[in-house]
């Protein structure tokens, strides 16, 4: 499931592997979303918002995280 999760994030995104790594560990803590405080973290903060929204949705989608 993580390299299916890391190929759908490539075609929003490029992200380091590290950064990817912690996105997915946050979403997945989070039940499918970046909480605003994680938003700010310097890993993230390039991200635009409907950069997340669509990393958000991969992740939550592949893991069934929807709430």
């Amino acid at each position: 499931m993580y390299d299916k999760i890391r190929n759908r994030m490539r075609e929003i995104v490029e992200l380091p592997d590290r950064h990817a790594d912690l996105f997915i560990k946050l979403v997945r803590q989070n039940k499918g979303t970046l909480s605003k405080k994680k938003r700010g973290l310097s890993e993230f903060e390039p991200l635009t918002d409907d950069e997340i929204e669509g990393l958000e949705s991969v992740v939550s989608g592949i893991l069934d995280l929807n709430v």
